[in-house]
């Protein structure tokens, strides 16, 4: 439904009705879903392209094939950021008016670059515990992505936490340490679950221009 009650707002449809608002939860759940899915598999093709798998001597443990996790986390990472990005933003097009190429770029940065930064150091790879640069990636891309919606939603701040304390989620089923589909659907849903309820509230509460005359 077109919002005719905010003028002079970026907000685009005001999702009034509770099927509306319902709808597009759902459909946030399943963006974060299928781009966790798409990005982890065609991340993963595209490594063991790169990246074949080294054989181990016969008597070696299980597993039998070494897989550098190196750059795995960043092919899998930058496609997952980025299909994420783009599922997501491909939704909020619909809703509000923000740079597309910003949402999917801030996505895509945050889970590649970010998570890497203390492993170019032994130092700092030793120091700091994965957690710990699972909250600092989050709170750094919900700082980009507020820097997007910031001039539309009033609340914008919460994204920032928002993100903060669900990217380790993604962190996580990004890392080699996650093998099973279940795994990354699970992650897929809390993460959509709870991110998507946030922009919904901040979608209910715009910035329009008679908010800032007041």
């Amino acid at each position: 439904m077109k919002n005719k009650d905010a003028p002079h707002s970026n907000v685009t449809a005001s999702l009034s009705r509770f099927d509306e608002r319902i709808a597009f939860w759902f459909k946030w759940v399943l963006a974060n879903v299928f781009g966790l899915l798409t990005g982890r598999y065609i991340g993963g093709i595209i490594h063991e392209l790169l990246w074949p798998p080294l054989p181990l001597p016969p008597n070696a443990f299980p597993p039998l094939q070494f897989i550098d996790p190196a750059p795995r986390i960043l092919v899998v990472g930058l496609l997952v950021g980025m299909f994420i990005g783009i599922f997501e933003m491909l939704l909020l097009r619909s809703v509000v008016s923000i740079p597309n190429w910003k949402w999917v770029a801030s996505s895509a940065l945050a889970c590649t670059i970010f998570p890497r930064i203390p492993h170019l150091s032994y130092t700092l790879n030793e120091l700091i515990p994965d957690f710990i640069i699972a909250l600092t990636s989050g709170f750094f891309l919900g700082i980009m992505q507020w820097s997007i919606l910031r001039k539309t939603f009033t609340y914008a701040g919460l994204w920032i936490l928002t993100k903060e304390f669900t990217f380790p989620l993604i962190f996580w089923s990004i890392s080699p340490s996650i093998y099973y589909q279940s795994g990354h659907i699970i992650v897929g849903l809390l993460v959509g679950g709870i991110t998507g309820g946030v922009m919904l509230y901040l979608l209910q509460h715009p910035i329009t221009s008679e908010n800032i005359l007041s």
